[in-house]
């Protein structure tokens, strides 16, 4: 009788064992949160919110309920483009065959899942390098538990998902050699495409890869191949180009929308990782968390998600013997490119940034990125080690090959040992947890009508140091039950002024310099006709709760929402008045003979300062009337942008304006002296929009450490109304 053969079953432990290797360790770096699985999502407070309402806006998506890449139900009835936002729809799609467990179940599986693809995709490049069974699993490894991938449980996605990365170095790897079948080239575009789906931060890391990898590949090849090599390479790009220009496009189009931030470039010099965050063991460590922390803070360093960028001793030291090979010292060049682009735009060690008795910054080549067109948006510098880490994870693994050589072993025991080594010294704090707010009734009760109408909520922030697009995280999860539209939104790129209800927001409530006949208008006279205007049926005001952090019984937003209430509804009865909220309904229908003549400003317009107010072009002015009336509006500028002056500011310029649909107007303007423009006006709200024919600019260009876009600034602007 002829004895089983057993070469058959381990090859398929080969195939098996890697996927439940980094699954488990999935779990096991989840240890604290596994309990509440089901109850609570892992993350912290307003990032984890808006992530969660991201993957519910896929899956609403999925279902044809919502445009993909545009939200209706934010900013209502206005809505909000996603194409900004800072990741993709790729984890949402990823995350849909869990919803019918519920969302918090969803939210946390994905997460899970999202952090053990990327310990398989680089096992699986660790493997076509090649690298040895026992070492690709250590880079894999290496990898998942590395400091940024992990800091994306507390709050950013995109962080924990490097997977697509990973899969086209691995496509690029193999599409870049002539020798190769083309397939790999379409496979390289496809995984492009799979990562701009996926986060357009890493669409620009990983482009920045493939033309070092290319242009490598193309200086170390033969001179017969170069040839070859070189139209491999143009064929990649012409692809690539190819699958991705029609989304790209589309994002760039969307960028360019004025009332939108955007430009988060300047920030990058002040949130770029210090060179010992390199060194030191990452403050989510359990057992040097803490210490590591405490040096941070001794040096007065701000340590965040995006400055996770510790590399660990062991993968040091490991990358160290990769340099004894060829291979090593290439891709140990390759990880070092990207650790020096994560050091931002100066280099910073230890807290000190100037260098020299001259007191002079160090340029690295971050600061580059600053004339590259469309990388406006790039902000944390320290997100170069997303693809940083995939990168010194295989240097790391060549080096554990090297040293496997050296000693001549081709066990597993070497790498087993150095993965347990990493797994102990990697072993995470307790993870935050975000605990579901109980869902009012009402929005139960909402849920059943498929009419779509808005519901404002309050408080707009709990307290005045808080940002009130962010507190829109909780209003994002009530919707994910009622499904109507909110006045706000948290998402990556918000509009820097509410565009449907700018009374009720931020500074924008304050109207100094804006008058109708003299008289100083008040942005709240007409807040019901907005709300009625804008489509919202209900304002519910949420009533705070025993041991609420962000919202606390006293805080400053229960009594300013209380406030809005007595000026929208004064003694009327609520429809709704229970433990959680108060809700008002507001009358059907838009009757102007309820309009207070009113001007304010709107999308554009910046905070009232000492003398006057900036604003972009455009600028958005509302005008308010019962009647339709004839206005001269009456413009007295305080500063006006000129390209040609030293500062960027001149006394003269050509001001448009265009009232609703009409045809536009441009009139010469100048500083302090008033400019007169005949207007017809319709009865309600009527839109106006002032553009300087100079464009905006930013002061900081001319030496100022004012980095906002500006255009024009106003003294004062008044309506001046006739009979018609």
């Amino acid at each position: 009788m002829s004895m089983p053969r057993a070469w058959p079953s381990a090859r398929r432990w080969r195939y098996i064992a890697p996927p439940l290797l980094f699954l488990a360790v999935a779990l096991l770096f989840s240890w604290s949160t596994l309990p509440d699985l089901a109850d609570a999502y892992t993350g912290y407070q307003s990032d984890v919110r808006h992530n969660v309402w991201f993957m519910w806006h896929i899956r609403e998506a999925t279902f044809l309920r919502e445009p993909l890449y545009y939200s209706h139900l934010l900013y209502y009835p206005q809505g909000i483009s996603l194409l900004t936002h800072g990741h993709g729809p790729l984890i949402g799609l990823l995350g849909l065959p869990f919803w019918a467990f519920g969302p918090i179940v969803a939210h946390n599986i994905t997460l899970l899942l999202c952090l053990a693809l990327s310990g398989y995709s680089a096992y699986l490049l660790a493997r076509a390098l090649p690298l040895s069974f026992g070492v690709a699993l250590f880079v894999g490894v290496a990898l998942m538990t590395a400091a940024m991938p992990l800091a994306g449980l507390v709050s950013h996605f995109d962080k924990i998902l490097v997977a697509p990365m990973v899969f086209l170095l691995l496509a690029a790897y193999r599409a870049v050699a002539p020798e190769r079948s083309a397939r790999w080239v379409m496979a390289t575009a496809l995984c492009m495409l799979l990562v701009l789906l996926n986060s357009g931060y890493q669409f620009v890391l990983s482009a920045l890869a493939l033309m070092v990898l290319s242009g490598g590949k193309l200086l170390r090849a033969p001179r017969q191949q170069r040839l070859p090599v070189a139209r491999r390479l143009l064929f990649v790009a012409l692809l690539t180009l190819i699958v991705t220009a029609p989304l790209l496009y589309a994002i760039r189009q969307a960028a360019q929308n004025p009332a939108i931030q955007v430009d988060f470039q300047a920030q990058s010099a002040v949130s770029k990782p210090d060179l010992i965050e390199f060194l030191l063991p990452s403050p989510h460590s359990y057992w040097l968390g803490a210490w590591s922390q405490q040096q941070l803070r001794s040096r007065q360093l701000t340590w965040s998600v995006d400055s996770e960028v510790s590399l660990g001793w062991p993968l040091i030291l490991l990358m160290l013997a990769a340099l004894a090979t060829g291979r090593g010292r290439r891709w140990g060049l390759f990880a070092a490119l990207f650790i020096l682009f994560s050091l931002g735009p100066t280099l910073q060690v230890a807290g000190r940034s100037l260098w020299t008795r001259f007191d002079l910054p160090i340029p690295l080549p971050y600061a580059l990125l600053a004339f590259v067109p469309g990388l406006d948006f790039m902000r944390f510098p320290g997100r170069f080690m997303l693809l940083g880490f995939v990168l010194v994870a295989l240097t790391a693994g060549i080096g554990l090959e090297t040293i496997r050589k050296r000693i001549g072993s081709q066990s597993l025991v070497l790498p087993a040992l150095l993965i347990l080594l990493l797994l102990g010294l990697r072993w995470p704090q307790p993870w935050p947890q975000e605990w579901p707010r109980p869902m009012p009734n009402f929005y139960t009760t909402l849920a059943q009508s498929q009419e779509r109408y808005g519901v404002f909520d309050l408080p707009i922030r709990p307290n005045p140091t808080t940002w009130d697009v962010q507190y829109a995280s909780i209003y994002q999860l009530y919707q994910l039950t009622h499904r109507k539209g909110i006045s706000g939104g948290y998402i990556s790129r918000p509009y820097q002024t509410n565009p449907v209800l700018p009374c009720f927001y931020g500074t924008m409530s304050e109207q100094p310099g804006l008058m109708v006949n003299g008289v100083e208008s008040d942005c709240m006279d007409n807040a019901r006709f907005d709300l009625r205007s804008a489509g919202y049926r209900y304002v519910v005001f949420h009533k705070p709760q025993a041991g609420d952090v962000e919202y606390p019984i006293g805080s400053p937003g229960e009594e300013a929402g209380r406030a809005v209430i007595q000026r929208l509804f004064g003694g009327a009865a609520p429809v709704v008045d229970d433990a959680f909220t108060t809700v008002y309904a507001l009358p059907h229908g838009n009757d102007t003979a309820t309009v207070v003549p009113a001007l304010v400003a709107g999308v554009g317009w910046q905070p009232w300062e000492a003398a006057g107010r900036w604003a972009s072009s455009p600028a958005e002015l509302r005008l308010y009337l019962p009647t339709a009336q004839n206005g001269q509006l009456e413009i007295t500028p305080l500063a006006l942008h000129d390209p040609l002056s030293e500062d960027g500011v001149g006394r003269q310029g050509t001001l448009t304006v265009r009232l609703n649909d009409d045809p536009a107007i441009s009139v010469p303007v100048e500083v302090d002296r008033t400019t007169t423009v005949g207007l017809a006006l319709q009865a309600g709200i009527n839109s106006l929009e002032l553009s300087l024919q100079n464009g905006n600019f930013r002061p900081s260009d001319f030496g100022s450490s004012d980095d906002r876009w500006l255009s024009f600034a106003i003294r004062a602007i008044n309506l001046r109304l006739t009979e018609r």
